[in-house]
């Protein structure tokens, strides 16, 4: 399966599905840690703008936890 080349966390938690109900996860930019969460699912309903907008760089998913490692957008760039 081909991935979009930018891929929203967004995006990512609407191809997952509730599969992964009760696997908490750990969302990072880089080595800080920015949030955990009970679920995808819970992520999805609860998650700040800026994290589910954010770009999603990849994922480790495994049977105890699942972590997001995610680059968020730059508010404070010029665009022309």
């Amino acid at each position: 399966m081909k991935l979009a080349k930018r891929l929203s966390v967004l995006s990512f938690l609407c191809c997952i599905g509730a599969a992964s109900d009760d696997i908490p996860v750990t969302v990072k930019e880089g080595p800080k840690t920015i949030g955990t969460a009970k679920s995808l699912r819970w992520l999805e309903l609860h998650g700040s703008p800026g994290v589910l907008e954010a770009r999603l760089e990849y994922a480790v998913i495994g049977k105890q936890e699942i972590t997001l490692q995610i680059r968020l957008k730059d508010y404070n760039t010029k665009r022309p």
